[in-house]
């Protein structure tokens, strides 16, 4: 069951930022929040999930060699790569 939970586990740590930053920014957006204030609000979330994104990771390389093992840290690698990149549009883009 360990095994299951690390191959889930940064990809539910991606959806869960999904919702949230995309909830902060259209809420944001919605109130009228400086757009300057809003993008620092939307890179501390970035910061935020990138952090949790790599405690699968993490979790993943401590675990016993093993081919579940190895797909876990494949699948935490690809949803830490998935965060960077889904999110990065903060960075150049408009926030709203």
């Amino acid at each position: 069951m360990r095994e299951v939970a690390r191959l889930l586990a940064g990809f539910v740590i991606w959806s869960v930022a999904f919702l949230g930053i995309y909830a902060v920014q259209a809420t944001g957006c919605a109130m009228g929040v400086a757009p300057g204030t809003l993008r620092t609000i939307l890179i501390a979330g970035i910061v935020v999930a990138l952090a949790a994104g790599a405690v699968p990771l993490w979790w993943a390389l401590r675990g016993q060699s093993s081919t579940l093992q190895f797909a876990a840290v494949i699948c935490g690698i690809a949803a830490l790569a998935s965060t960077g990149l889904t999110f990065s549009a903060v960075f150049w883009a408009g926030v709203c």
